[in-house]
């Protein structure tokens, strides 16, 4: 990777490079400037997603963030580590199921037809009784996140239904959709609450309907501390938020689950290879942070030039038009970045949208 030209640049590269669990060693330098003494930062998302960084006072964390995506899938889908998963989601659950065995099932789910939208999952399961159990991890601000996650019970929902079946007496199986948010996704200060969830019922009698059950998880609501912990899911959360910023395994996670996410994710047990496929995630996360910062810049600056202030719609298509012409990201990359569907992305790449008046 080049070396940065500025310290500001250094400074935004030291965020992703601690967030990614890689020690300040890893970074190039600018060049003819003395490194900056401390470049780690801990992120978190406002209520609205807009970054917060805050100085850790260490360059060289000793464990992964469980936030990014390679420690994410290392420590809870892989089959090496699914007890991790299984002891998660029983947390979760709080006794009201318990898990003893999952099976992991592919990520990419293909619609019937061609012209019908690729859904691309983080962790898919099927438990020893059948039920499915869908678990996200979303970092970034998404205003349709909502809409994506009852999409996404929809769609696997549907995806039970054997093609060309006749009649109607298939059984559907129960589907969760957990997702593990960085922000806060309502306004309303009474929904800023670690743990939601959500179901269909009747309205006249309350009585439960539909066999979809969504659960989300909002990290920046948690704000215990460590001495405050008293269940497996709130020690779960505070890993999830801390994890990086720890010295040692606290002596109240004596879990054998929890004393495996510690040597799972400790720097020093990873062999070169692993430690290159954190370089690559940090470049992969420097290069979307600048593709990000590039789209809403020039955004701002269109805006400004027109003298008017520019709506959502606009906005998103102005985003969009800058990844397009300003990034080498392809269609799905783009569409995955701003939240919006590939199809669009691909009718603004070959000039299709908006119709000319």
């Amino acid at each position: 990777m080049d070396s940065f030209e500025t310290i500001g640049q250094l400074e935004a590269s030291g965020l992703l490079l601690y967030s990614c669990g890689l020690r300040a060693s890893d970074l190039p330098l600018p060049a003819k400037r003395k490194p900056a003494r401390r470049l780690a930062y801990r992120t978190g998302w406002t209520d609205r997603g807009n970054l917060v960084r805050e100085p850790s006072g260490d360059a060289d964390p000793r464990y992964l963030d469980l936030r990014y995506d390679y420690a994410y899938k290392r420590t809870f889908g892989s089959e090496a580590n699914k007890d991790l998963l299984i002891h998660f989601l029983n947390s979760l659950f709080q006794g009201r199921m318990m898990i003893r065995d999952v099976r992991f099932l592919p990520t990419e789910r293909l619609g019937e037809h061609r012209w019908s939208r690729k859904v691309i999952y983080d962790i898919l399961c099927i438990n020893d009784e059948g039920e499915y159990f869908l678990v996200e991890m979303q970092r970034a601000y998404q205003p349709f996140f909502s809409n994506r996650l009852l999409y996404y019970g929809c769609r696997m929902v549907d995806g039970q239904v054997p093609v060309g079946a006749k009649g109607d007496d298939y059984a559907i199986k129960k589907v969760y959709v957990i997702a593990l948010l960085d922000y806060i996704l309502w306004d309303k200060p009474t929904l800023h609450r670690y743990r939601r969830s959500a179901g269909a019922n009747w309205k006249d009698t309350g009585e439960k309907f539909g066999e979809i059950e969504w659960i989300i998880i909002q990290l920046p609501a948690f704000d215990k501390k460590l001495a405050e912990l008293h269940t497996d899911l709130e020690r779960w959360i505070y890993l999830l938020k801390y994890l990086p910023k720890l010295k040692e395994r606290p002596a109240s996670f004596e879990d054998p689950a929890f004393k495996k996410v510690f040597t799972v994710n400790k720097l020093d047990n990873f062999t070169p290879e692993e430690r290159n496929m954190l370089k690559l995630e940090f470049n992969r996360e420097l290069e979307w942070q600048n593709a990000i910062s590039y789209a809403q810049t020039k955004s701002r600056e269109e805006g400004r030039q027109e003298g008017e202030a520019v709506g959502e719609r606009k906005k998103e298509l102005s985003v969009l038009q800058n990844l397009i012409a300003g990034t080498e990201f392809n269609d799905r990359e783009i569409a995955s970045l701003v939240g919006v569907e590939e199809r669009l992305v691909r009718k603004i790449r070959a000039g299709q949208w908006p119709k000319k008046e």
